[in-house]
């Protein structure tokens, strides 16, 4: 009885120097590693813009034929188009660069 009275003080001790330690080591690496590393990083908004110009070919006749039976059991239909058109597309994408300053 005694034996394992003992051990589990032991195994209390180990635990409680182990949380100590783990409260200590995180503290320290909140309050000066991190702040210490990220002292000198500063963020700096980028907007990337692409402008350009589209061609577009689509098949746009307009012939519509009925599945065959080996697709969808016959049901449905598949339309055929025959068209072209031009278009222009512009786009805007926000970035965040890191900049370090000196």
């Amino acid at each position: 009885m005694k034996k394992k009275l003992i051990r589990n003080r032991d195994n209390i001790k180990t635990f409680l120097i182990m949380f100590f330690a783990f409260l200590a080591a995180n503290y320290f690496y909140n309050n000066i590693v991190s702040k210490s590393t990220a002292s000198n990083v500063k963020f700096r908004d980028v907007n990337v813009e692409v402008n350009g110009e589209l061609t577009v070919e689509l098949n746009c006749k307009g012939s519509i034929d009925p599945n065959p039976s080996s697709t969808n059991r016959g049901l449905g239909e598949q339309s055929k188009n025959n068209c072209t058109g031009t278009g222009k597309f512009k786009a805007i994408v926000p970035q965040q660069r890191f900049v370090e300053t000196p």
